[in-house]
């Protein structure tokens, strides 16, 4: 089925009686897989409407045929050249008559409309292998206006199913077409063309009655195929004749009247993802969900289907981070790995989805509650099956947290830096500094570098930290003052998300009687896990305390944000480290003096 768009060149008594009725049809036009957007609808060729009415004027006089579909009457006009011959599309009609009264009842109320059946031979139309046409109820059909005898007394809420018969090759397929097109004719009868305009349901079902009366059918399988390609990233309503899965499953986990009846509540259930949400409770939708990863959905006959949900790949980068994100109503299945070693629970934030987990051995889904979960170690692989059963899209965060295990789960957490036994010189940054900047000062202030490079040259600050910035240690000694650091060790702060910061809050007092006392003082930026290596990219240093001197009225308070050059040339935390993790520890190797012994290592434990 497919809104009518445009029937261009009619008289405007048909121009307005189209406008209020709808042309259904039984074969869509190929549709890319991967396309994601609304079906377009029908958009016959200037002239298609006049041509058919013209064919339809010079047929044979209308007949009754001899049955009913319940209590349809069935109508035929053929081309005169075919009176003596056999009539397929009867035949078919009289050997589907049981099948169509089966659906018919699962209809609350039964199906009157009457339908006239042609056979068209139009070509270059750009018209459906077949369609039906059906005027509004009570109001009469177009053909009821053809100059011809017997055409005016057709009754009212007429239906028109039209058939390209050289255009369907095979009995099969002719028969199929002839069932879904049926279907539309029982659907005009209890729904209103602008229910009927969703195309989603109205051929996702037609189909399921088409499959329902032609079981064994194969040559629509690719239908079925394209529904599990596009389902990747498109809602419910953006699929058409390929939706049949939904309600495969739908009368498998409820009945075929539910099938029937899922529209009945008009438009606002059916046009968009947060109305057809609305049509089953949450946990219905992950039933829907559940079915198609365990692949319990079956074709109507018991067959299995011709594709299934396939699992793709979700991993845990070395950010410790991964998210899924999907349109709403579209189910999706995930193979999730977690970085090697991975020790530590793992964060599912659902944000309003519903999810279920399968961890490798387990047979049984587990249904995660709303909001966020923790999942603890070890399991080496999971599952995840998900759907948003509402009209927004699904974003679901996945993230670890707090682990002793390798890689990023290693890393994540806060740490804090234990002194080394035996202290070093921590100048080389300083030193390195110096010289880089000599390159760029111009001659009179080189004075000033070399004797700044003189007084670090002798200097041994003996300093048992890696993680600790050297430059406020320079600045109260050059006064004769001190620093008192607030913590044993500088604190150690890698987030999931490839983020980190470096705490150290501490007071300098100089030799002149000057007071600055830091209440927050961290370095931050950004790592990332590449080869095995842990990359620290120092960005900045943020700060806020008091600073109180001689000629200051009481503490004054600072605070200020900047480049962080010096924090990236004096901290221990730039460049590249090779990590060992173990229990509550983490050990930092510089990765250019991993052969210089263990003195150069820096030590974490978890704080």
């Amino acid at each position: 089925m497919e809104q009518v768009s445009s029937f261009s060149g009619m008289s405007a008594r048909v121009r307005r009686l189209v406008g209020a009725t709808v042309l259904t049809a039984a074969l869509a036009w190929p549709v890319m897989a991967e396309e994601c957007v609304g079906p377009p609808g029908v958009r016959p060729a200037e002239g298609a409407w006049d041509a058919l009415m013209a064919e339809i004027e010079v047929m044979t006089s209308p007949d009754i045929v001899d049955f009913q579909m319940g209590e349809q009457v069935i109508y035929r006009m053929r081309d005169r050249s075919q009176t003596d011959m056999m009539d397929p599309i009867v035949e078919h009609l009289r050997d589907l008559k049981p099948e169509i009264e089966m659906i018919q009842g699962y209809f609350d109320r039964p199906p009157t409309r009457p339908v006239l059946v042609v056979e068209s031979q139009l070509e270059d139309y750009n018209l459906p292998p077949a369609f039906v046409h059906c005027a509004r109820r009570g109001e009469e059909h177009d053909v009821n206006w053809l100059d011809r005898p017997g055409v005016e007394a057709f009754p009212t809420g007429l239906c028109i199913m039209v058939v390209r018969t050289h255009t369907i090759s095979g009995s099969a397929k002719l028969r199929y077409a002839l069932s879904h097109e049926w279907m539309h004719t029982l659907q005009n009868d209890a729904y209103t063309p602008e229910t009927m305009a969703q195309l989603w349901w109205a051929e996702g079902s037609a189909e399921w009655a088409a499959q329902v009366m032609n079981p064994g059918t194969a040559f629509r399988d690719h239908k079925i195929t394209e529904f599990y390609a596009k389902q990747r990233r498109c809602d419910l309503t953006q699929h058409s004749y390929d939706a049949q899965p939904f309600f495969f499953w739908s009368e498998q986990a409820f009945s075929a009247d539910w099938v029937v009846a899922m529209a009945m509540g008009g438009r606002r259930f059916t046009s968009d993802p947060a109305g057809v949400a609305q049509t089953l409770p949450p946990d219905r939708w992950m039933d829907w969900a559940i079915a198609q990863a365990d692949r319990t959905v079956t074709m109507p006959d018991g067959r299995p289907l011709p594709a299934q949900l396939e699992a793709e790949p979700l991993e845990i980068s070395d950010s410790c981070e991964a998210r899924l994100e999907a349109a709403p109503l579209s189910v999706q299945l995930r193979e999730v790995s977690l970085p090697e070693g991975a020790a530590s629970r793992l964060r599912i934030e659902a944000n309003d989805a519903r999810v279920a987990i399968r961890k490798s051995g387990e047979t049984d889904w587990q249904r995660l509650d709303p909001g966020t979960t923790f999942l603890d170690p070890p399991f080496e692989t999971l599952e995840l099956v998900a759907i948003m059963p509402s009209g927004r899209d699904m974003n679901v965060r996945l993230s670890m947290d707090n682990t002793d295990g390798g890689s990023c789960a290693c890393h994540i957490g806060r740490w804090m830096e234990a002194p080394r036994a035996v202290a070093e010189d921590r100048m080389d940054g300083a030193r390195d500094a110096l010289a880089a900047a000599a390159q760029f000062l111009p001659p009179d202030k080189l004075a000033e570098l070399r004797e700044a490079q003189a007084k670090i040259s002798g200097m041994n600050l003996e300093d048992k930290y890696h993680f600790r910035d050297e430059t406020v240690e320079l600045i109260a000694g050059d006064a004769g003052g001190d620093v008192s650091f607030r913590t044993r060790g500088p604190i150690i702060n890698i987030r999931p998300g490839g983020g980190f910061s470096i705490e150290d809050p501490h007071v300098i007092t100089s030799g002149d009687g000057e007071r600055i006392e830091y209440f927050d003082y961290l370095h931050y930026g950004t790592w990332q896990v590449r080869d095995g290596i842990l990359e620290l990219d120092l960005e900045s240093v943020r700060y806020r305390g008091v600073v109180e001197g001689p000629n200051s009225d009481g503490p004054q308070p600072i605070e200020g944000e900047g480049s962080s050059f010096t924090a990236a040339s004096y901290i221990g935390g730039g460049g590249q480290w090779v990590t060992q993790c173990s229990a509550g520890q983490m050990t930092l190797l510089p990765k250019d003096e991993r052969s210089r012994g263990p003195e150069k290592n820096a030590v974490l434990v978890r704080n």
